[in-house]
């Protein structure tokens, strides 16, 4: 590889390889790979997982499963590179970008719903033993 850690040139030809014999040369690997760890350094991915995550065990498993997450798309993407864009790198980065993006509105989803699930089961919880929930709990189950 040049000065840069990648470049076009470098992508291409293993692009090149890969679509003449359908298989991922570990060069490619390494690539997408590298990619996608210094896209997921960038300072709005690394604050996001930094807010959500309270230990550092959980934000590094985190980090690690945000960077496979866009090494999976990325892969899954090859076969839809047409090897007359000159850019593979731009190509590349708005999938890993794309991917992440996905990753996290997964993941908002996700507490959304678990804390929707957890407000219910303290509501109903409530009520079955004959107390009732304030009325900031019912406002909040609507919305």
């Amino acid at each position: 590889m040049a000065k840069n850690y990648l470049n076009n040139k470098d992508i291409l030809h293993e692009l090149e390889l890969y679509h003449q014999t359908d298989v991922i040369s570990q060069r490619l690997h390494k690539m997408i790979y590298l990619l996608c760890e210094r896209i997921a350094r960038q300072s709005i991915y690394y604050r996001y997982l930094s807010e959500k995550t309270t230990r550092s065990i959980d934000m590094s498993d985190n980090y690690i499963e945000l960077i496979h997450e866009g090494y999976v798309n990325c892969l899954f993407k090859l076969k839809k590179f047409s090897m007359y864009k000159t850019n593979p790198f731009a190509y590349f980065t708005s999938v890993i970008n794309n991917a992440f993006k996905d990753y996290f509105m997964k993941e908002n989803k996700f507490e959304r719903i678990k804390q929707m699930s957890q407000k219910d089961y303290e509501n109903r919880f409530l009520l079955r033993y004959g107390f009732y929930p304030s009325n900031i709990c019912y406002d909040e189950m609507e919305n």
